[in-house]
């Protein structure tokens, strides 16, 4: 099984395809729609029929917003630094020496002043 995997993805060859996208401009704000179930079709052709069956027209068009469903999407906090990984984050991004830890840092990390540095 793993080797026809393996097969499978070394002639793996790129086709191209076509998809069927909407920008939407309502009140003031754009975005882009996609197919729900997301489709996408192997030739133009296909794309045609597909637009031709659910009477959609390309260029600009008024319509209906009908629903509206919107995710929350949650994200845990990072890690909190140790003091040595907090002194090779900083080396990284900025080049800090490890004497510029050697006193405001620890004292206020140790303090609880710096719980997080990322992006």
């Amino acid at each position: 099984m793993v080797y026809q995997r393996d097969q499978a993805i070394k002639n793996f060859k790129p086709e191209p395809y076509f998809e069927l996208n909407a920008e939407i401009l309502a009140n003031q704000q754009k975005f882009v729609a996609k197919l729900d179930p997301y489709q996408r079709f192997k030739d133009e052709t296909g794309l045609i029929t597909f637009m031709q069956a659910k009477h959609v027209q390309k260029g600009s068009q008024d319509g209906l917003i009908k629903d509206i469903q919107k995710q929350g999407k949650k994200r845990a906090s990072p890690q909190l630094f140790s003091l040595s990984s907090l002194q090779s984050a900083m080396n990284k991004r900025y080049h800090a020496s490890a004497i510029f830890f050697f006193f405001p840092i620890p004292i206020s990390y140790f303090n609880r002043y710096v719980e997080c540095f990322t992006e």
